[in-house]
């Protein structure tokens, strides 16, 4: 039971929360997105292209290890899941967007990864690995904590519309707190075949890994903005290219068939002590600019 929190609690605390949000969707909101795509595309392009070429630029310029290097780029080839949808949720952004990321992208980084990490080895490490993600794993994670819990919190909704508005403000608290408990343990409890972060390599890897996330959450609003999406959409793809998937880095690095390297992990994991409080200050900062300031500014009139 060395993994409980990574293994068991954490994947279902995940279902969990991709429950409660389903039961605030309705297909229509999943009819809208695809009718007008441009910022389902800006986000994918912002995860798929946009944060692995910070990563490979930051990566060219710290002062750290070729293999620390490799996981920094691995770290921007793996987008965010189930967490980086609760803050959406939670900061009242476009929640199917947010799943329909989810949704495509982890069928994507099937290709994406291999792709990203070979290039940041032959950059950093003159060399090569052979990564391939399991298409039958891969789905079977995806369908299991992603779409088919949003997908019965929807039928909740349809079918119980008053319970799932009553259980909404107490779900918003109670979903923040049991992920919280589930990532405290999986981070700081679980043993992670020897992926432990002491304070001297804490401080020499965290300004890098904090510039790539703070790089990824400002710079794909600002990109998002520039495509003319609205601030709830640009906020949503801000979050969405901020948060990163580091259990899957972290697996990826580590696994024998894969990386198979603690030392490639290490970004991984410092970026997971950090980036959920990062994306929630930054999610309240820009509703705090831009949505009050203009009901402020409405107001005045």
């Amino acid at each position: 039971m060395d993994m409980l929190f990574s293994t068991y609690l954490l994947p279902a605390v995940l279902a969990f929360i991709m429950l409660g949000m389903g039961s605030t969707l309705s297909p229509e909101n999943f009819r809208y997105l695809f009718r007008f795509p441009k910022g389902l595309l800006t986000g994918l392009l912002g995860q798929m292209v946009f944060l692995p070429l910070v990563a490979i630029a930051i990566a060219w310029v710290a002062p750290v290890s070729s293999v620390l290097k490799v996981g920094l780029v691995l770290v921007a080839a793996c987008p965010g899941g189930a967490t980086s949808n609760l803050i959406v949720h939670l900061l009242r952004g476009n929640v199917a967007m947010s799943v329909s990321f989810s949704a495509i992208n982890s069928f994507l980084t099937m290709f994406s990864i291999s792709f990203w990490v070979n290039l940041a080895l032959r950059l950093f490490a003159e060399g090569s690995a052979s990564i391939t993600l399991s298409v039958q794993e891969t789905f079977t994670h995806i369908f299991l904590i992603v779409l088919l819990p949003c997908v019965l919190g929807m039928i909740i909704k349809k079918w119980q519309p008053v319970f799932a508005h009553k259980a909404e403000r107490p779900m918003n608290i109670i979903m923040p707190v049991l992920l919280a408990i589930a990532m405290i343990g999986a981070i700081f409890i679980d043993k992670k075949d020897g992926v432990q972060v002491d304070g001297s390599l804490l401080a020499q890897i965290f300004p890098w890994v904090f510039l790539l996330n703070i790089g990824g959450l400002v710079g794909a609003f600002y990109i998002a903005r520039s495509f003319r999406l609205g601030i709830r959409n640009s906020t949503t793809i801000s979050i969405e290219v901020g948060m990163q998937n580091t259990g899957l880095a972290i697996y990826i690095a580590t696994a024998p068939a894969m990386l198979h390297s603690a030392e490639a992990a290490m970004p991984a994991a410092v970026y997971a002590l950090f980036t959920f409080f990062t994306a929630v200050g930054w999610g309240i900062f820009l509703r705090r600019k831009y949505v009050l300031g203009a009901f402020r500014r409405w107001r005045s009139r």
